[in-house]
């Protein structure tokens, strides 16, 4: 923030504003991008200046420049200065930062030392000491900072009597009501509490006097066999070690053609800050596998598509499941605020019994992947949800959306 001396000139347009080189460059001003200006009594704020935090080193920047692409595709909506950066090119003692500028009028990304933005859309995980000094240098203008996990959301969710009903039953491996749930239901699933993409899941199942745990081994499924309970038990404590797991009711779920199907909502907050679902996409695992991730070589189409036809529902059936859906998703989404957890980009994933219940089997909030839209074959919903993602951020910054002719 500089301190200067603001005068009216019949020289200047009505909403321009003009600068001193200097100026221009002790705030590395981009000339090529375009700003809006906003005056707050004695202050005028020219932006916005966002950041898009997408990988940890620096050596990756210029591998993603396709999916930067993506995120300002809707720039003409956007404006301002866009700086996609690592943690790695974060320079903690001048508070400046190596990364890409997008330049619209090329659009290109050039590489350069710019300062810090005023709001972060942060893509990746990260500990909590990156996210403790994001918080001194932007404060709550960076979303999705802190990364719950599959335990603490089903803790959290499972205090609203609304949500409770729809959450599977789940408790920690290793505890009483974890050994509960084994013995109490014929097929569990057992998860780590911090992975995604379906990665480190396990299915325990019980047929007649034997017990059968399924695991994924790359695109395979692998089939151990046990007598009991406590030997099961012994063989996943030497396996898990010191990571945390969920012990997680295994739901009977819609299927097709021995595929299991779940559903990826969308959610992410709009410019004005409130939530909007974006879209569901629904996803076929592969037969008689354990997961229906996409990674695991399963398939995603329009979620819509999939209620009506997979489920045997008539149109205003499926519009109203799909409503019921949504309606769960911004619930869940607004209970999360209520911990104080800054979200704006939530994947949730959901199911549907054969009793068509509506289920929550967990929240993505690290950093959703919205490329399942693509999957689908739904560019519009990628983009659109992208597009909302970064006038998030800019509100945050201080700009609201606006159209420019």
């Amino acid at each position: 923030m500089l301190n200067l001396p603001i005068s009216f000139c019949s020289d200047v347009s009505l909403g321009q504003l003009s600068l001193p080189q200097s100026v221009i460059a002790n705030l590395k001003i981009p000339l090529t991008s375009y700003f809006e200006i906003n005056i707050d009594k004695s202050e005028v704020h020219i932006g916005p200046y966002i950041g898009i935090l997408i990988d940890k080193k620096k050596g990756n920047l210029e591998r993603k420049l396709n999916i930067l692409d993506d995120y300002v595709s809707s720039y003409e909506k956007i404006g301002g200065s866009i700086l996609a950066f690592s943690l790695e090119g974060v320079d903690r003692k001048t508070s400046m930062i190596e990364g890409l500028l997008y330049d619209p009028q090329r659009q290109t990304w050039d590489k350069g030392i710019f300062p810090f933005p005023s709001a972060v859309f942060k893509t990746i995980r990260w500990n909590a000491g990156w996210r403790s000094y994001f918080q001194t240098k932007v404060g709550k203008r960076v979303f999705n900072d802190y990364g719950f996990d599959k335990w603490e959301m089903y803790e959290w969710l499972h205090a609203y009597s609304n949500l409770k009903q729809h959450l599977p039953r789940t408790a920690p491996f290793g505890s009483p009501d974890g050994f509960e749930l084994l013995s109490q239901f014929q097929d569990v699933y057992i998860k780590p509490v911090d992975r995604s993409l379906g990665k480190g899941i396990k299915k325990l199942s019980k047929k007649g006097e034997e017990i059968y745990l399924f695991e994924k081994r790359g695109n395979h499924t692998v089939t151990i066999r046990f007598k009991t309970l406590d030997e099961v038990q012994v063989f996943l404590q030497k396996k898990i070690k010191n990571r945390k797991y969920i012990i997680q009711e295994a739901l009977d779920l819609q299927t097709y053609q021995g595929k299991l199907i779940d559903f990826r909502v969308i959610m992410v907050r709009n410019s004005s800050g409130n939530w909007e679902q974006q879209g569901i996409i629904s996803r076929y695992g592969r037969r008689n596998h354990i997961v229906s991730n996409i990674s695991s070589g399963g398939r995603a189409e329009s979620g819509g598509a999939t209620i009506h036809r997979m489920i045997h529902t008539k149109a205003d059936e499926a519009i109203a499941i799909e409503e019921k859906m949504k309606s769960i998703a911004i619930e869940a989404a607004r209970c999360i605020e209520k911990r104080g957890i800054h979200c704006g980009n939530l994947g949730i994933d959901m199911a549907i019994d054969q009793n068509k219940k509506i289920w929550i089997i967990e929240m993505n909030n690290n950093n959703p992947d919205h490329t399942i839209a693509l999957d689908a074959g739904d560019r519009q919903l990628y983009e659109s949800t992208l597009e909302n993602l970064m006038l998030y951020t800019k509100s945050l910054a201080g700009f609201q959306e606006k159209e420019r002719n």
